[in-house]
């Protein structure tokens, strides 16, 4: 719980310093906008495309992307209670956790409630989710058990994030 207060407590200083290069802003790249997309109907009330699956190679601009994406939900009043963003790498390194057990903590203990029963919308941006090998088993159970939760998963095995049996059906690479 107190990584998940952390990274919250944080995200506006992560965003600033991540976001601005030199104070320069970094540019939105094609990928941005498609979620952005998916991001923008799910607020609608379209639930269709609620799992996102970004895979690509080190330093091609998924955590940048992540990043723009938090910044636009808050922008668009979304409240910063309402999103979680974490990096797996950092999450298994420090607390050896699975990204189901963050998610289970921060619904029960920023929400009040339990995955089942959540009756509004979050946000799960979630980075490096190859570091945990239950990454799309833990899609799946979060995609089938809510509506109201938007996920998006980046990584690093590409074949692997773009194929996985528990994800695939319900997954919008």
């Amino acid at each position: 719980m107190q990584y998940i207060l952390a990274k919250q407590r944080l995200m506006p200083k992560i965003i600033s310093s991540k976001l601005s290069s030199n104070n320069k802003k970094l540019n939105h790249r094609t990928d941005y906008f498609r979620i952005k997309e998916y991001i923008d109907n799910f607020l609608n009330g379209n639930n269709q495309n609620r799992f996102i699956v970004m895979p690509g190679l080190r330093g091609v601009g998924k955590t940048t992307i992540l990043l723009q994406l938090y910044e636009y939900l808050i922008k668009n009043d979304v409240p910063n209670s309402d999103i979680l963003y974490f990096d797996v790498s950092e999450l298994k390194s420090f607390y050896d956790v699975n990204i189901l057990d963050v998610i289970t903590n921060f619904i029960e203990n920023i929400h009040q409630t339990t995955m089942v029963e959540l009756n509004k919308p979050i946000f799960l941006l979630i980075d490096e989710v190859h570091f945990d090998k239950n990454w799309a088993l833990t899609g799946k159970i979060v995609y089938d058990n809510n509506n109201n939760i938007f996920m998006i998963f980046t990584g690093l095995s590409a074949i692997e994030l773009q194929i996985h049996a528990d994800a695939i059906r319900r997954m919008e690479k």
